[in-house]
Order: C-alpha cells, then sequence, then structure tokens
C-alpha cells in the first residue's frame, strides 16, 4: 500500500473530472470453489485498489463529489473471525490507512445509495460475475457504468 496521500490525490484527480455526484466503488468479493469456506485467491477490484488501496474482501467506498466526501462500507470481524485470522485492524484503521475518514457498515450502502438516487450515480464496468448482484444495492437505481 502506498502512502495514504497517494489514495487522497487520485480521488481528488477522479472528483475533478466527475464534477458532480456520487462514484461507487465496489471491492471484489471471495468467491467460492464447491463450498463458501474454500474460496480462490482474493483478488482485489484494481480500480478500488488504485483509488482505495485496500485489499480486503466486502468492501465498497462511495465518492461523493458535491461534498468532497469519501466513506469506506465494510464490517469489522467478529470473535468467530478471530478465532480463525487472529485480531486483524478495524474498518476505521484501514480507512485512514487510505485517508478516509467516514466509514460505515457494508449494510449502510444499499440505502445510502437509494437515499441519493435523486444525485448522478456513476459506476465503475461489473466484470466479476458474482459482484454485479453485490448484495443487490443497485436494485432499482438506474446508474449507467462510465467506460
Amino acid at each position: 500500500m502506498f502512502e495514504k496521500s497517494k489514495y487522497i490525490e487520485r480521488r481528488q484527480k477522479l472528483m475533478s473530472l466527475v464534477k458532480q455526484g456520487l462514484i461507487v466503488l465496489l471491492g471484489n468479493k471471495e468467491v467460492s470453489l464447491n463450498y463458501p469456506s474454500n474460496t480462490y485467491a482474493f483478488r482485489q477490484d484494481s480500480s478500488f485498489l488504485y483509488f482505495v488501496g485496500l485489499d480486503i474482501p466486502n468492501i465498497a467506498a462511495i465518492i461523493d463529489v458535491d461534498q468532497n466526501e469519501t466513506i469506506l462500507y465494510g464490517d469489522n470481524i467478529d470473535i468467530e473471525d478471530v478465532i480463525w485470522m487472529g485480531n486483524l485492524p478495524t474498518m476505521d484503521e484501514l480507512a485512514a490507512q487510505s485517508g478516509i475518514s467516514k466509514v460505515k457498515p457494508f449494510r449502510s450502502l444499499a440505502s445510502d445509495l437509494s437515499n441519493a438516487i435523486k444525485n448522478n450515480v456513476k459506476t465503475g464496468k461489473q466484470y466479476q460475475h458474482k459482484k454485479k448482484n453485490h448484495g443487490n444495492v443497485f436494485q432499482g437505481i438506474n446508474a449507467p457504468p462510465v467506460n
């Protein structure tokens, strides 16, 4: 991971090009082979990695161009995960590494997008099959992809 200033700079440049609305960046999910706990090697979405820098599954970010802020969506691990993975950084700690000060639970993403439907929402191309229906976060939202 680069210095957080690099990711802040990249998001600022993107905001200057887009000028208004929301930019939705979905990180990749883990994809299972034959049962949920047996997954392929994880590879983060390249755009998400470029603008946010976090290489963990099941997270997303909204860049609010009008408010000049970025919100990271993700969930802290629970005690069951700690048993298997050990102590890991919290979402607040991960966000700070990327220069993001606002963090919300992943379940808030769908409602935040629904509330922002009146805004000009931009999304990237969704190439990962499992990500196209990322928890139905885009259900009812007509957001044309940015090429």
